[in-house]
This record gives C-alpha cells, sequence and structure tokens, in this order.
C-alpha cells in the first residue's frame, strides 16, 4: 500500500484515478493545483506523487522545481501526468524520479507505475503509453 498524494485539476480525472488507486488498495491524498500540491507534499510526506502537468496557479514544472529544492521532499518519484507531447515537454530536463504518463493513460499501466515507484527501491523506468488519507508528518 502506498500513500499517493494525487494532483489533478480535472475533476473527473482526479475521481477515477482515486477510485483506481483506492481498488488497489493504495490511500489517495487528492488535491486541484500547485499550490496545494506543494503545501501537501510538505505536510503528508507522501510515497509517490502523481502531477498532472498542466495546473492552475502554479503549473507542474514550477511544482517539480520547487520539490527538487525541498530536502525533506526531493526524493519522492514522481509520476508526471500530462496530455501534451513528448515533443511538447524536455524529457531530457526532467529529474531522474520523475517519470512521465501521457494521457490518455491505462489505468492498469498506471497502477503499475504506482506499485513500481512506491514499492522499497522502487525503479523510475518509464512507462510510456477507500481509506480517506489525513496527512500526519509523525507517521
Amino acid at each position: 500500500m502506498a500513500r499517493v498524494l494525487l494532483v489533478e485539476d480535472d475533476n473527473a480525472v482526479r475521481d477515477l484515478m482515486v477510485m483506481a488507486l483506492e481498488d488497489a488498495d493504495h490511500v489517495a491524498w487528492p488535491v486541484s493545483d500547485g499550490r496545494e500540491a506543494l503545501t501537501a507534499a510538505l505536510t503528508a510526506r507522501p510515497d509517490l506523487i502523481v502531477l498532472d502537468y498542466l495546473l492552475p496557479y502554479l503549473h507542474g514544472s514550477e511544482v517539480l522545481t520547487q520539490l527538487t529544492g525541498t530536502p525533506e521532499v526531493a526524493q519522492i518519484p514522481v509520476v508526471l501526468c500530462t496530455a501534451l507531447s513528448p515533443r511538447e515537454i524536455d524529457l531530457d530536463t526532467l529529474p531522474a524520479r520523475v517519470v512521465p504518463l501521457f494521457k490518455p493513460f491505462d489505468l492498469d499501466n498506471f497502477l503499475n507505475l504506482v506499485d513500481r515507484l512506491s514499492a522499497p527501491h522502487g525503479t523510475t523506468a518509464p512507462i510510456c503509453t477507500r481509506s480517506t488519507w489525513t496527512p500526519n508528518p509523525a507517521e
């Protein structure tokens, strides 16, 4: 079971991803914008962050930059979800712990990626293609 911070501004997509994560026995903490993402990451210290790239208030690339520069959360793996094409994102500049996932994606591939990245000594090898978590830093 992984504690997953899910950052997605589209309500329908976010709800679907939360259901899929919870059905796979993960704990999802959904937020809808980049500012909330930074606060939640620092407060909750999730096992994995699923981050939409195009977000209101603070773009996904800015969230990544700030997370990378914050030692407390800099090593948390990130699944970067985007509807942009690989040509529109410079994949070579992404930190090693960031794995891109292009929308639309298969939920089974998504859950496989979550399992792989949240496992002890998880791998960041790219894949192309019911509980409520109350954050507690003492966990």
